[in-house]
C-alpha cells in the first residue's frame, strides 16, 4: 500500500467512523439516553445500542490505525545540508557546530561568501593566504633605529620624573 492509497482509506475510515457516532447518538437520543446510561431501555434496545456501540467503537480503532499506517508510510523530507561533514564529525552536533563555525571564519578572511568557499575550498585557502601575505607587505617593518630611539626615549623620560621627585624633597 502506498501513502496515498494509505491516506484514502483513512478518508473512507474516518467517514465510517463519523457515520457510526452519528446513528449512536441518534439512538440515544430517540430513546432519551443521557450520557451512556441505558439502564432504562429494554432488553431488545439495549441490545442494538450495545450493537452500535461496539460498532462506533470498532470504527474508531480503525482509525488509530490508518492514523499509524499513514505516518508509517509518509515518505521522509530530504534536507540538503550546505556543509559536507568530514566523517569522523558526523552525528555529533557540537562538533558540527564547530566546523560550520570555522568554515563561516575561513570563508570571511577569505572574503568569499560561505557558499563560494565550499564550492571550491583550495581557492578559498589560496585567497586566505594571498590575503595575509598582503597583510604583512601593508605593515611597515620597524627599523632597529627606531626600537633604540624608543628605549632611550623611555630612559631619558624616566630620568626627568626622577630628578622631579629629588627637586619635591
Amino acid at each position: 500500500m502506498t501513502f496515498d492509497e494509505a491516506k484514502a482509506a483513512l478518508k473512507e475510515v474516518k467517514d465510517a467512523n463519523k457515520a457510526a457516532k452519528t446513528e449512536l447518538k441518534s439512538f440515544d437520543k430517540k430513546n432519551k439516553v443521557k450520557k451512556g446510561d441505558d439502564s432504562g431501555l429494554k432488553k431488545d434496545a439495549k441490545k442494538e445500542r450495545g450493537l452500535l456501540a461496539d460498532t462506533a467503537e470498532a470504527a474508531s480503532a480503525k482509525v488509530a490505525e490508518s492514523k499509524e499506517l499513514v505516518k508509517s508510510l509518509k515518505p521522509k523530507k530530504e534536507r540538503v545540508s550546505k556543509y559536507e561533514y568530514p566523517d569522523d564529525i558526523k552525528g555529533d552536533s557540537k562538533a558540527e557546530k564547530r566546523y560550520r563555525a570555522s568554515m563561516r571564519g575561513k570563508a570571511k578572511s577569505a572574503g568569499m561568501t560561505v557558499e563560494e568557499y565550499l564550492e571550491d575550498p583550495k581557492k578559498g585557502d589560496e585567497a586566505i593566504e594571498a590575503a595575509k601575505k598582503d597583510k604583512k607587505a601593508d605593515k611597515p617593518k620597524k627599523d632597529k633605529k627606531d626600537k633604540k630611539d624608543k628605549k632611550d626615549k623611555k630612559s631619558d623620560d624616566k630620568d626627568d620624573k626622577d630628578d622631579k621627585d629629588e627637586d619635591e624633597d
